[in-house]
């Protein structure tokens, strides 16, 4: 079977999105499955005339450029890992199966950014453009039930829950690289170290761990803590000049932008990872990649307790869950865990990747969906 993985976005990125295609392309590579992973990096894209037009525009040439892929290597199944890809290829005449993987909220997500005025046209357009990638995809898969809900809602279309996964392979505990690590780092046997691997946007909440950890460090202020934020993006400025205020950057460091293949090894070097994700116009997490790839690498995770982490982690279970927006009870959460044996915590996070979301596990259920919609036309739009 021949099998195309596509996103309107530039693939590969860094993000949870790219993190699923990327280890299900790999699975499915292992099941003997033939798979093409595709993003519309080289489409151009101009919003001087309209987010719409400009939206419009790329979606129609990238459902051209996947038309002549498909053609060329006579795809079987398409996963389209957006709404926009989903609309490109039906405009395009696609006439193949398209499984449409919902990780997010499309109209929401772009509201949250402030680039699109809600009630307006452009808003508008985004209602009908969501609406119409749900109904013209064959089959929808949702990453966790809030997000089914939410397609239920929008486009009266069911939804499979699957849940999101990682490559145990690539994501484990590994005592060699964590010395390492930390000897690069320069960290002692007594410091431990936080890790946030979040872009700085507004659902991921950042922020409220900026102000978890100056509570944390003003009641602990010898504490050897170290908190090390692996991302980037519009909330870096804020941050900043916040721990410059607070005078704590001796204890920040900003990663950047960590590369997919090296943050295996900032998990690692880790004691806590923290996943401060908060509701953001009506926005929520679905099954963090990131909460995931902790769990894989046995480091203790604490996350807000809202979407598809509350249905990953059962709190002092396999992690810790804390109310979003409140810093000072994450702050506690963080004295708690980092004074407290976690072992049993951790194996148990390990089992749960094991038995729900390995990329090998997840792989033969998307095979078993693949299968079905390639063997029976009434799939085929």
């Amino acid at each position: 079977m021949k099998v195309l993985m596509a996103t309107y976005w530039d693939y590969p990125h860094i993000g949870g999105l790219s993190s699923h295609m990327s280890s299900l392309c790999e699975g499915l590579e292992e099941l003997g499955v033939e798979v093409y992973a595709k993003g519309a990096n080289d489409i151009p894209c101009s919003y001087e005339n309209g987010y719409s037009k400009g939206t419009v525009d790329r979606y129609k040439a990238y459902g051209e450029n996947l038309m002549n892929l498909i053609r060329i290597n006579n795809i079987d199944i398409i996963n389209a890992e957006d709404v926009l890809t989903v609309l490109g290829l039906r405009e395009a005449g696609c006439k193949k199966p398209i499984v449409l993987t919902v990780h997010g909220y499309l109209r929401n997500e772009i509201l949250s950014t402030g680039h699109v005025i809600e009630g307006s046209s452009e808003d508008n357009f985004l209602k009908i453009t969501e609406k119409k990638g749900y109904y013209y995809a064959s089959f929808i898969i949702s990453v966790d039930t809030r997000i089914k809900n939410h397609i239920l809602k929008v486009a009266g279309r069911e939804s499979k829950v699957t849940y999101n996964f990682v490559n145990i392979k690539k994501f484990s505990e590994n005592s060699e690289t964590r010395d390492n690590m930390r000897k690069k780092f320069m960290l002692g046997d007594l410091d431990k170290v936080i890790l946030c691997p979040r872009r700085f946007t507004a659902k991921n909440g950042v922020p409220v761990l900026a102000e978890a950890f100056y509570e944390f460090v003003s009641k602990n202020p010898d504490s050897p803590v170290r908190l090390y934020l692996a991302g980037d993006g519009d909330e870096r400025r804020w941050l900043e000049n916040f721990f410059k205020a607070k005078n704590i950057t001796s204890k920040v460091t900003f990663l950047g932008v960590v590369e997919p293949g090296h943050i295996p090894s900032f998990y690692n070097m880790s004691d806590l990872v923290c996943i401060p994700s908060i509701t953001a116009k009506d926005v929520q997490e679905a099954t963090s990649i990131s909460c995931l790839e902790a769990m894989s690498s046995k480091v203790p995770v604490i996350a807000s307790d809202i979407g598809g982490l509350a249905e990953l982690i059962t709190h002092e279970y396999n992690g810790y869950l804390v109310a979003e927006k409140k810093p000072t009870e994450l702050a506690k959460m963080i004295e708690v865990v980092l004074h407290k044996d976690n072992t049993d915590i951790i194996h148990r996070a390990y089992d749960t990747i094991l038995e729900r979301h390995s990329h090998t596990a997840v792989a033969k259920e998307f095979l078993k969906i693949y299968k079905l919609l390639a063997s029976d036309s009434q799939y085929i739009t």
